[in-house]
């Protein structure tokens, strides 16, 4: 495969796909908006990336968390799902 654009973020690929920079391989919940929408068409949907990676919220080690940092956690897992099947 030769790839025409590349990218190191996922807000950047998935703006380049919605201007029509053709294929990619994107996360399904940072797409999944544009595809109920019919905005993205999933090619492949048997397809799965062999690919585990995860997302860690770091965060500096106290007995008491900040409400800034709690309120925070509270929307990601809102928002991402807890182990949500994408």
């Amino acid at each position: 495969m030769r790839c025409a654009l590349v990218v190191d973020d996922g807000a950047s690929q998935r703006i380049a796909t919605l201007a029509g920079a053709g294929l990619s391989i994107n996360s399904l919940w940072s797409v999944e908006h544009d595809l109920a929408a019919g905005r993205l068409v999933r090619v492949l949907p048997d397809w799965r990336l062999n690919d585990h990676s995860v997302l860690w919220l770091v965060y500096p080690r106290s007995n008491v968390l900040t409400a800034k940092t709690r309120t925070f956690m509270d929307y990601l897992i809102e928002t991402l799902g807890r182990g949500r099947a994408w």
